[in-house]
């Protein structure tokens, strides 16, 4: 399993935590930046198979609408 097929796991794994968390909502929204792991093959088949997600993409190459950047 390579470097980015490893991270993610660990971000379908917090997927699947939301799930558990979150199994009456019938719409989870996350925002998020465009790190492979959020695009990823895993993660999109994923996506795909777990329509409760719905899953908003910041702007490529724009750090101000994110504030984890400013830190």
């Amino acid at each position: 399993m390579g470097g980015s097929s490893k991270i993610s796991a660990l971000f379908i794994s917090l997927l699947k935590h939301l799930k558990a968390a979150y199994r009456r909502a019938k719409t989870i929204t996350l925002i998020v930046d465009n790190y492979i792991i959020h695009k990823s093959r895993e993660t999109l088949s994923w996506l795909k198979n777990n329509p409760k997600f719905r899953v908003i993409y910041q702007p490529v190459y724009s750090p101000w609408v994110n504030h984890a950047e400013r830190l």
